[in-house]
């Protein structure tokens, strides 16, 4: 019977739900609250700070590789579960749905002179204008580090845009305005 009830109980659980789930506000709202926690446990493990998490956001095996080295598998598992997340892995893979959704819809809202494409030619053109100028090579070399940054975020959002369900997409275009207030705490840091 207690089998039973637990069972019952799952289903019937508001939080329970797997990484497939349909955006609502309430589930990003715990989502949001889970990441806020998630955020609690870097300065217990020290290693989570990695810049690495934001570059492999999208590879789901880099950042659980990520969690484990870190020793936090354990610590991490019960903040996801405790939302009502199955595990890291379902966590992970909703958050990647939302930012490849958010990435949609910023793209979208931009415009067209300040697209990624656009912002990487201009710095390609300062860069000609600064060689042409005679500029120092550390500073030429610096500039094309950071054009290099920029094609690679570029790839990453193009890709990321790519995984973005449809309606997904729809849930954030309706809600853009409340998720960027709702997460700004988040996005900040």
């Amino acid at each position: 019977m207690k089998t039973f009830m637990f069972i019952v109980g799952l289903f019937l659980s508001p939080l329970t739900w797997p990484a497939d789930k349909p955006f609502t506000k309430d589930l990003l709202s715990s989502l949001q609250s889970t990441m806020m926690q998630l955020e609690d446990l870097e300065q217990q493990f020290p290693a989570l700070q990695n810049e690495k998490v934001d570059e492999d956001l999208f590879d789901t095996k880099a950042q659980l590789t990520l969690i484990e080295s870190a020793g936090a598998t354990d610590a991490v598992t019960k903040v996801v579960k405790s939302a009502g997340f199955e595990g890291i892995e379902p966590f992970l893979r909703y958050t990647q749905r939302m930012m490849s959704s958010i990435y949609v819809v910023m793209t979208e809202q931009m415009p067209a002179s300040m697209n990624m494409d656009a912002m990487i030619q201009q710095q390609e053109s300062m860069l000609a204008s600064m060689k042409s100028s005679g500029m120092p090579d550390t500073t030429l070399q610096e500039m094309q580090n950071s054009i290099q940054e920029m094609r690679f975020e570029a790839l990453k959002i193009e890709k990321a845009a790519k995984q973005a369900k449809p309606e997904d997409i729809t849930f954030m275009r309706e809600n853009m305005g409340w998720v960027m207030q709702k997460f700004e705490s988040t996005f900040d840091n």
